[in-house]
């Protein structure tokens, strides 16, 4: 007598519910492995959005305390700084553009200084400066500049 060939009432083996049992770890083992991997890029993504908006805003404080004077341009899209401190008075552009900020200097030269953006905006107001960034994951961030002139 064949173990695996018994039938209960209704047509159904023992190993049959074996086979059902394994296929079922299988897929549990499988989707773990999915969720680990998707929650650890999820961290990622956020710990490098997080990096790179810091570094943002320490880049942007040394253009506020060399700047002469603050100007915005282009609807609050382009904020431009006047440093008397450099050779020849050099004129520093903050330019939002699609997906990025990018820099420019008045001597040639652009450099993408806060990637992975969906919107941002410049906004001067009483002597502040505020940039407000809705990051890729949705996140927003709004980072005050005191304007000293």
């Amino acid at each position: 007598m064949y173990f695996g060939q018994r039938l209960n009432q209704r047509g159904y083996t023992l190993l049959n519910s074996l086979f059902q049992v394994i296929i079922f770890m299988l897929m549990a083992q499988l989707l773990l492995m999915i969720l680990i991997i998707y929650f650890q890029e999820t961290s990622l993504r956020d710990a490098r959005d997080e990096i790179e908006w810091q570094l943002f805003v320490a880049d942007t404080n040394i253009y506020f305390e060399r700047a002469h004077s603050i100007t915005l341009k282009d609807g609050g899209k382009t904020v431009v700084f006047w440093d008397p401190l450099g050779k020849k008075s050099v004129e520093y552009l903050f330019t939002i553009r699609e997906l990025h900020i990018a820099k420019a200097s008045g001597n040639g030269g652009h450099e993408i200084v806060l990637a992975h953006i969906k919107w941002a905006k410049f906004e001067l107001n009483d002597g502040v400066l505020t940039l407000t960034v809705i990051m890729q994951t949705g996140e927003k961030k709004i980072r005050s500049f005191a304007v000293v002139t």
